[in-house]
């Protein structure tokens, strides 16, 4: 309730339990989501006249989003994460597209995830590139395996080409579930 924004008058004492785990999920936004918690949770503690406190585990004090929290640094963090997202080419430098395929049947998934690859592989350019297919981070959700591929391009025109593909090549999936989500904001 305190990280959601809520401002509960006598709270002095924050904790944040095993903040690392989040550091580790497969998702570019990670550490964007670690610094905005903390600082959304810390700024919760001694509101109005009283002092307040924030204890924060993790394990990897060194790691530069921590330091970077610790100190109250946010154009540390945002220049590290910037030169980070350049660097391997994710938003704002790129436009990611995550195409995930769904279905009760496993085996089918698997089948109609690497047809879509091979198709998508065959029309790959340059400043563009292709990852998976792989199993999504939460592979099975309520009786449904999810497989995805994750296309990056520094070419918006040529991400809509990709899309307008896949679209069209949605018909023979049939029996399984085709989720298109350009720029996600969540790729798990």
């Amino acid at each position: 309730m305190v990280a959601k924004g809520l401002d509960i008058e006598d709270v002095t004492l924050v904790g944040v339990v095993n903040c690392d785990s989040m550091l580790g999920l497969p998702d570019y936004h990670m550490n964007e989501r670690v610094y905005q918690l903390i600082t959304q949770v810390s700024g919760r503690a001694g509101r109005k006249r009283k002092k307040g406190r924030v204890i924060i585990q993790t394990y990897n004090p060194q790691s530069s989003v921590m330091k970077n929290i610790l100190a109250s640094d946010y154009e540390s963090f945002y220049d590290q994460e910037l030169a980070s997202r350049k660097e391997l080419c994710y938003p704002p430098f790129s436009n990611l597209i995550n195409i995930i395929i769904s279905g009760k049947e496993e085996n089918r998934v698997k089948k109609d995830i690497k047809e879509l690859f091979a198709e998508i592989s065959k029309d790959i350019r340059n400043g563009s590139s292709i990852l998976g297919p792989a199993p999504a981070p939460f592979y099975k959700i309520n009786l449904f395996y999810r497989w995805h591929i994750i296309i990056k391009s520094k070419n918006m025109g040529y991400s809509n080409k990709i899309l307008s593909e896949i679209l069209k090549r949605f018909k023979k999936f049939d029996k399984n579930k085709i989720i298109i989500d350009v720029d996600p904001v969540w790729i798990l």
